[in-house]
């Protein structure tokens, strides 16, 4: 399974993925690039390095595997892995965490590879973009969403929750 976390800055984003992967039954290891300590409590493994990262995610099988901040990838080597981590992690048995800002900087190919999405408030144009995948009516609600409300949505259902 692919679930892509997005939401602006401060809407509580990194506290759901937490909570995910406290309530995990298995394995996870995350990629954090910006070297958060609240993920040494959550993951069995994290790392800032994506090498290092993408080496863990292929030897091992069944795994939660978080990629936080995912929008900082930059490099296109990083970005091809990515790619490769959406399109074949079910094979190895992974659910996959991607956690980012904005709906418009996940690529559509990846965005319609994933199963489910877990967004916090979005800006009007990502809004737009994402309703244009996948249109519920709630979605049209995600500009106004306050801190700690999201839509848990996938192509079939859509439903407000709150983290906090």
């Amino acid at each position: 399974m692919h679930v892509f976390v997005l939401g602006l800055s401060k809407t509580g984003k990194s506290t759901l993925a937490r909570a995910i992967a406290d309530d995990w039954k298995g394995h996870v290891i995350a990629f954090d690039p910006l070297g958060d300590p609240k993920w040494k409590a959550s993951a069995d493994f994290v790392t800032r390095d994506f090498d290092e990262f993408a080496k863990i995610y292929q030897t091992n099988r069944s795994c939660l595997c978080v990629v936080d901040e995912c929008h900082l990838i930059k490099d296109m080597k990083h970005k091809t892995i990515l790619m490769n981590m959406n399109a074949v992690g079910r094979h190895y048995g992974h659910t996959n965490l991607f956690i980012g800002h904005r709906v418009t900087s996940v690529p559509k190919g990846a965005r319609m590879l994933s199963e489910r999405f877990l967004v916090f408030r979005q800006a009007p144009d990502d809004t737009k973009e994402i309703y244009g995948d996948y249109p519920h009516d709630a979605i049209k609600s995600l500009p106004q969403l306050q801190r700690g409300e999201y839509l848990d949505f996938d192509t079939f259902n859509c439903e407000k929750r709150k983290i906090f």
